[in-house]
């Protein structure tokens, strides 16, 4: 982690980087342990991402009253995942 520790580096992010503290706070966890943190922060906010996107997915289809197979929230949340993972311009 960079000099200050955890705050210093949420400071950092809010203040002069780009006003998200958010992104600080997300940065500062992973940074944290270092080395292993940047290796595990991929696929854990991956699995999180998809985990809120099906609950999302399954939650529409509940409130719209649509009857489809049980594994069309999963799918449709994996296909959204993979379109966010793999059309942005950071990857």
């Amino acid at each position: 982690m960079r000099d200050g520790g955890f705050m210093v580096l949420v400071d950092q992010f809010y203040f002069k980087d780009n006003g998200r503290l958010a992104n600080g706070v997300l940065v500062a966890s992973y940074a944290t342990f270092g080395v292993p943190g940047h290796k595990w922060y991929a696929g854990i906010s991956a699995t999180l991402m998809l985990i809120l996107l099906w609950g999302w997915a399954a939650a529409l289809l509940r409130n719209t009253r649509c009857r489809v197979p049980r594994g069309v929230p999963l799918f449709s949340a994996a296909m959204l995942l993979a379109a966010f993972c793999l059309a942005s311009t950071n990857t």
